[in-house]
């Protein structure tokens, strides 16, 4: 059964096993996006889904920090976003933010 087709219920329990890790030492992410919709509307037109962001930059790299952990991985290097675009980009793009600094909390 395909994780994407699940309504939800099961879909955590379907990813585990569809992407079991062997044992591993460390472990590195760099997933994110901070891809605009199509529509133009608030920062100089541009519009973002916060709720997609929170997702992909935030709750993908919790998963991820959790497969690594349970993979036995004592090191794990999280590609996140610096001090001064974060400052930049805290009200136009929150979602982007908020899924960031999620994923750093759980990586410590």
């Amino acid at each position: 059964k395909d994780w994407k087709e699940d309504n939800g219920d099961n879909r955590e329990q379907i990813m585990e096993q569809q992407l079991k890790l062997p044992p591993i030492d460390a472990a590195i992410s760099c997933i994110g996006n901070v891809q605009p919709r199509r529509e133009w509307k608030q920062l100089f037109g541009l519009s973002f889904d916060d709720e997609r962001l929170l997702y992909e930059n935030g709750i993908l790299n919790q998963r991820a920090i959790n497969l690594a952990k349970r993979a036995g991985a004592q090191r794990f290097a999280f590609v996140s976003v610096g001090y001064e675009a974060a400052k930049c980009l805290e009200g136009p793009i929150e979602g982007y933010i908020y899924g960031k600094r999620a994923a750093e909390s759980s990586a410590v």
